[in-house]
């Protein structure tokens, strides 16, 4: 399903001659050619998707960089407790996390694959703590898994020892985080569709994005962590999407504008 279901819906756009822009959705290496798409797929216009590499980069830097400071001369253990394997999602964050290890000379000691539950993450890190003595960083595919994670290492009495942090932005890990319970999310993935809508604004009155972006355009994630949380607890607690502005990223609307930005801390610059 995971693997097929982008083909059927670009299939559908061709037999139907429907205009079609996808966002956060996964495709596969050669559905990333967008010369492929646009030749292939008439109708097709763009599709975007967040860098899911650098997410889980973000966060396992992070988290290691941390325990590095709190154990200084000590190699630093990590576990990932990542989603399903079928998903381009999990493999794309795992590499972040191994990348990041690597960079760091942290040791990935495993990566278990799970159903994206916290019922199941929180029985694997049970285990995992139980049979490992010597861990430090619990890295998660999501904030639920990573909040299950919280509840074991609490459980273990290991709580000075190891820490985690996940994906996703959700509002009990930011809320999490504000109080200290919580070391790290990333996230920010949800401001795509309101950008998408921007881009297709502005090809509908048109202003083709396609010359400065192309077709595949990826966004990146921010990281959340007690340093900055202030920055951003309100907006993100309270929820109020209709109270942000997208047409101040408009071209059509905002003729100054020479190019698109679209990361998250113009969001909250625009506040």
């Amino acid at each position: 399903f995971y693997k097929t279901i982008v083909v059927d819906i670009l299939e559908l756009s061709k037999k139907y001659n429907t205009p079609i822009f996808m966002v956060n959705s996964a495709i596969s290496k050669e559905e990333k050619n967008e010369n492929y798409l646009r030749n292939k797929y008439p109708n097709f216009l763009g599709h975007m998707f967040p860098n899911e590499v650098q997410a889980g980069y973000l966060l396992a830097q992070y988290l290691i960089q941390k325990q590095k400071m709190n154990h200084p001369n000590q190699i630093i253990n990590v576990v990932g407790i990542t989603g399903h394997r079928e998903t381009s999602v999990t493999h794309e964050r795992n590499e972040g996390l191994r990348k990041a290890a690597h960079e760091e000379n942290a040791v990935v000691k495993q990566i278990a694959f799970t159903d994206w539950s916290g019922d199941m993450a929180f029985r694997l890190s049970q285990r995992l703590i139980f049979r490992n003595d010597d861990l430090h960083v619990f890295w998660a595919a999501s904030d639920s898994m990573s909040i299950s994670i919280k509840k074991a290492i609490l459980e273990s009495n290991k709580e000075s020892q190891i820490i985690t942090g996940g994906i996703d932005w959700t509002k009990d890990a930011i809320k999490r985080i504000k109080n200290g319970k919580l070391d790290a999310s990333v996230g920010g993935h949800f401001t795509e569709v309101g950008f998408a809508l921007v881009l297709l604004y502005d090809y509908m009155n048109g202003k083709d994005f396609y010359e400065e972006l192309g077709g595949t355009i990826k966004t990146e994630m921010s990281l959340l962590t007690k340093e900055n949380i202030d920055k951003y607890y309100k907006l993100l607690t309270e929820q109020n999407w209709e109270q942000i502005d997208f047409t101040k990223y408009s071209k059509t609307l905002n003729s100054k504008d020479k190019k698109y930005n679209f990361s998250f801390e113009t969001l909250i610059e625009n506040q």
